[in-house]
């Protein structure tokens, strides 16, 4: 992550607060991280990866 809160290197627009809106929603859409630490960290993890590649994919990239 960049000092200005980017979380992708090549695209300012992959934020924490992008990060926050989808966690958000899927909170809304009934999901939840698991109570643990370590599988909550490890679930963290994978919906940022997840998250990236879905942005790329949305655009018309390659994830």
């Amino acid at each position: 992550m960049s000092h200005t809160g980017e979380m992708a290197d090549d695209d300012a627009r992959f934020t924490w607060g992008l990060v926050y809106d989808v966690w958000k929603v899927l909170e809304a859409h009934g999901y939840r991280l698991p109570a643990e630490d370590t599988p909550r960290y490890r679930a963290l993890g994978e919906m940022l990866s997840r998250l990236l590649e879905l942005t790329r994919a949305f655009e018309g990239g390659r994830p």
